[in-house]
């Protein structure tokens, strides 16, 4: 556990110290149990747990357990409970009235501390990464051990779970005969779970957990196997359908929980009792807790594949319950013949002019007579048996042609493991695939190129979910609007849920409103639904009424089984009549206000806490995904580059602006002293075309005078002039399987040396390393092995070094592909973002830590440059002639700032731009100059020079 970052450390304190909590609470609750019931004992038996189930829990509605919750109170044993059974019974069960004033002020004291463990434990539970910086644990840390010796904890006994050894393996008494026996009835065990006989298994294992004097390690190792012996008896004796409520604590899945848990508290920081810990709760269909068990092992063990599997198998299954998809009749996509059939109905086309359309479409698009083919075999059709096998390969074969709504379907089909085997990594890279393609067939008929907005859709409930990627409610909401605008309805209901709750963006109820009528007047039942409870909540009445109406009307089973619905409706309406007219509009405001139960959180808010992905990070993502651009952008072929008087290249280098004393124009922005420059030139635009970007996420100048620039979303490189911008040639596009091809290319390097070979590394969906000559001629592809590649960099003995994210692993390889080495950096960075090398230095920027460090070519930390409000979040850093370090920081726009070639310990100089860019994505910088060329967000490639 050492070896783990000091975030994740204090995670894992604070959860032992919350389960520490436990102890406490159990004792308060009998004490409790003794005072309500006239000093009767709470002695964990079954008839004393089946009485209070009977006579408190079931006759009180504030209470709200799960199956298996309410099974552990049920068996009466207290020491099954876990910290949020025992602080719902604590705040929850009604307290009799013959209690004094003394004791009912006690009782209140101690709810507010109880109310206050619940809140951190939830926000604990619910930290995705399970890392907690510095200043939060000791804030925690003292929160809780203040709630806990308040509530009787003895304050020594808690510091000493704040010390790292806490960690490391107790030193207990041990019988070296105990624990041969207790191995060898372990593996006696394993090999009967192996034949089958689980029964003969768990009877095995249970033998090993009592034998005396056997280390916790040894000891949490068997509780966990038996966890697993105990759910595999379950699916035996299950079946492959049959599937129950939990109802008993003899139920093999509620044993098995108890095991995990066991497992997990004699080795709280082993990722293995996490794991089983949350495939238990898979079992028993609780994805939630699942999720946070998943989360716990992953922060452990970030590279383990069985981990993410799991974790991204509970988000999904979750995600999917939540929406309730097999309720919606919207959830099926329309082919192009149903959308024609629509129109037809819509605007009165006879059936002759709609078969005549399909058919030109046809004609046109060969694939589609293969994804016909996929639905009736996914389906069944009247001649043809439901073949989900066959299903996915006529959907694979629409995805070699370049067809999205095969691409869409194939990735359904492969999230669901239907006819292909489970891959949400694939389906992920087919959704993106299918979202990249264009969202129109034909400007003339307006018909939508099915599977695009149902990608793009697919995308948003990934993001909204964690499934494959980190969870982020911001860019769901980006893929949702984009979805929403190419004509998913589904979208549009859920960026409205967004609006309503403020879940990723900026709280705007009038937003969510007018979102929830847009798509519900084209027919979404469950917006229509929505949309009735909005306007409840806004005392708007007879509206809501209307729209609950015709949400039942069009078959929403939820909205039809909402038999509480219109009484509710009815008695807030009559509680508005009853005041005067002049005070409905005050109403109108508390309605809103009260109606409004769940906290919400503004994207500006949350985007200062820590927990929450900053700018930067949405960068992160914006690599794996095609950008959205800004409504006002539209998409046009540009092949002649037409500058207007705003981009005008000047090829004379224009200094930085003299006030009157003769000296250049500086300000003071955020603590330090800046150069103000303006740029010499810029080239591109938004678009397609040659002169135009889709993504420009990388640039690299060559000696022959040009510069290269990656388009990420156009899967090309781009070579234009260096001076005139002059477009020259690209290479690299399609989306074709062929080794010369590009898919979402990411950053560029140029090798050393006056060949000027280009290295292009590609990230998600397909990471790794291609190698062309100058003019674009495919040489060889490797690095196939790599998982999140950030940055690159070519030396000058031609060795590629490459840094992924997320992972902080760095590989060096040779120029023909072969691996030279490759280390862990996880104790030195948290998230890279360039790097670049003097043969002899290897240096990386961290965006979240304020810092570039520099590493030898062995992976050792040599030092480290940081300074102040000169390097605040630095994004791109390069390595000139002289050997000089230039760092580019895009906080609060595009900042430069140059060190000296002396370790990098001189500061040269600082400059700001005169106006604010768009993220700048790249730098490429000139040999034997300080000409920098910039890849903006904003599609354009500047070109600064810095007077050094």
């Amino acid at each position: 556990m050492t070896t783990k970052s000091s975030q994740v450390r204090n995670y894992f304190k604070l959860d032992l110290l919350i389960a520490r909590s436990r102890v406490t609470l159990c004792r308060l609750f009998k004490k409790r149990y003794s005072l309500f019931n006239n000093g009767q004992v709470w002695d964990d038996s079954l008839t004393c747990g089946t009485n209070y189930v009977t006579n408190v829990i079931v006759k009180n509605k504030k209470i709200s357990l799960t199956p298996v919750q309410k099974i552990s109170v049920s068996s009466g044993n207290s020491d099954e409970w876990d910290v949020t059974t025992l602080t719902t019974l604590l705040l929850f069960v009604d307290h009799p009235k013959t209690l004094s004033t003394n004791e009912i002020q006690q009782l209140d004291q101690e709810n507010k501390l109880l109310q206050q463990l619940r809140e951190i434990r939830n926000k604990l539970a619910h930290n995705a990464i399970k890392s907690v910086d510095d200043a939060q644990f000791n804030q925690r840390w003292t929160d809780l051990t203040a709630i806990l010796i308040a509530l009787g904890d003895i304050d020594t006994e808690l510091d000493k779970l704040k010390d790292d050894s806490i960690f490391e393996s107790s030193t207990q008494m041990i019988n070296d005969d105990n624990v041969k026996e207790a191995l060898r009835l372990n593996s006696l065990a394993t090999q009967a779970h192996k034949d089958g006989k689980f029964s003969e298994g768990i009877t095995l294992f249970t033998k090993a957990t009592v034998l005396p004097g056997v280390a916790d390690h040894d000891r949490a190792i068997f509780f966990s196997n038996m966890a697993a012996s105990r759910l595999a008896l379950y699916e035996k004796q299950a079946g492959p359908t049959e599937r129950f409520e939990i109802e008993d604590p003899m139920d093999q899945r509620y044993r098995a929980l108890q095991d995990a848990k066991q497992a997990r508290i004699l080795w709280s920081t082993w990722w293995k009792g996490h794991l089983r810990v949350g495939k238990v709760y898979t079992a028993l269909n609780e994805h939630e807790k699942a999720i946070n068990s998943f989360e716990r092992a992953l922060a452990l063990a970030p590279t383990n594949d069985d981990i993410k599997k799991a974790l991204d198998e509970s988000h999904h299954i979750l995600g999917r319950q939540q929406r309730q998809e097999h309720l919606d009749p919207e959830s099926k996509p329309k082919s192009i013949l149903e959308q024609l059939n629509d129109k037809k109905q819509k605007f009165g086309l006879n059936p002759e002019e709609v078969h005549k359309i399909y058919k030109l479409f046809r004609e046109k698009n060969p694939s589609l007579a293969d994804v016909e083919k996929g639905y009736k075999y996914e389906h069944g059709d009247n001649d043809i048996k439901q073949n989900y096998e066959e299903a996915a390969r006529y959907f694979a074969k629409a995805v070699r042609q370049g067809n999205a709504e095969g691409m869409y379907n194939l990735a359904r089909l492969t999230d669901l493991g239907l006819g292909v085997k489970k891959d949400y990594n694939l389906a992920q890279n087919l959704y993106e695939q299918a979202a990249a393609e264009l969202p129109y067939h034909s400007k003339l008929y307006n018909v939508r190129n099915t599977g695009v907005a149902e990608a793009e859709h697919a995308l948003g409930l990934r993001y909204a979910e964690g499934v494959v990627v980190n969870k982020n409610l911001g860019i769901a909401a980006r893929w949702y609007q984009r979805a929403f605008e190419h004509g998913n309805i589904q979208s549009g209901t859920n960026l409205a849920i967004l609006y309503e709750n403020g879940s990723g963006v900026i709280r705007d109820l009038d937003k969510a409103e007018q979102i929830f009528e847009q798509a519900a007047k084209q027919g979404d039942s469950n917006a229509m639904y929505k949309l009735a409870i909005l306007l409840t909540r806004r005392a708007k009445f007879p509206m809501a009424k209307i729209w609950y109406d015709r949400a039942c009307k069009a078959g929403h089973i939820v909205a039809q089984a909402d038999r509480g619905f219109e009484e509710d409706l009815q008695a807030k309406d009559n509680i508005i009549s009853s005041f005067p007219p002049d005070t409905l509009p005050m109403m109108d405001k508390l309605f809103e206000l009260y109606s409004s139960v769940k906290s919400t959180t503004s994207a500006s808010t949350a985007m200062n806490g820590s927990d929450f992905y900053d700018y930067y990070m949405l960068l992160e993502h914006a690599n794996c995904v095609p950008y959205s651009p800004p409504e006002d952008f539209i998409i046009k072929t540009v092949d002649t580059w037409t500058p207007t008087d705003a981009d005008r290249i000047h090829l004379e280098p224009t200094q930085g602006r003299r006030n009157s004393h003769g000296r250049s124009e500086t300000r003071y922005k955020n603590g330090s002293f800046r150069q103000v420059l303006k740029w010499d030139r810029s080239l591109g635009q938004y678009g397609d075309g040659n002169n135009a970007f889709r993504e420009p996420n990388s640039v690299a100048w060559l000696e022959s005078s040009k510069i290269a620039v990656v388009d990420t979303n156009a899967h090309c490189i781009k070579v234009f002039h260096s001076e005139t911008g002059q477009f020259e040639y690209s290479f690299g596009r399609g989306r074709t399987l062929g080794c010369q091809n590009l898919l979402y290319p990411y950053r560029i390097a140029v090798v050393p040396g006056g060949n000027d070979e280009l290295v292009v590394i590609q990230r998600h969906p397909r990471p790794q390393i291609h190698v062309f000559s100058c003019s674009g001629e495919f040489i060889r592809r490797f690095g196939q092995h790599l998982e999140k590649p950030r940055a690159l960099t070519v030396d000058q003995s031609h060795r590629i070094i490459v840094i992924e994210s997320q992972v902080q692993k760095l590989h060096i390889f040779s120029l023909d592909g072969k691996i030279l080495s490759f280390f862990h950096l996880n104790e030195h960075l948290q998230f890279p973002t360039s790097i670049c090398s003097n043969n002899y230095e290897i240096f990386i920027s961290d965006n979240h830590l304020h810092t570039i460090k520099v590493f030898s070519y062995s992976g050792q930390l040599i030092r480290e440059i940081k300074e102040a409000n000169y390097i605040t979040y630095p994004t791109n850093i390069k390595l000139n002639s002289k050997g000089q370090l230039i760092t580019i920081d895009n906080h609060q726009g595009l900042n430069i700032t140059v060190y000296d070639e002396y370790e990098q310990k001189k500061r040269l100089g600082a400059y700001t731009a005169r106006i604010c860019h768009s993220q700048i994505l790249d730098v490429a910088i000139e040999s034997n100059s300080n000409i920098l060329h910039l890849a903006s967000k904003d599609y354009r490639v500047y070109t600064y020079q810095l007077p050094l």
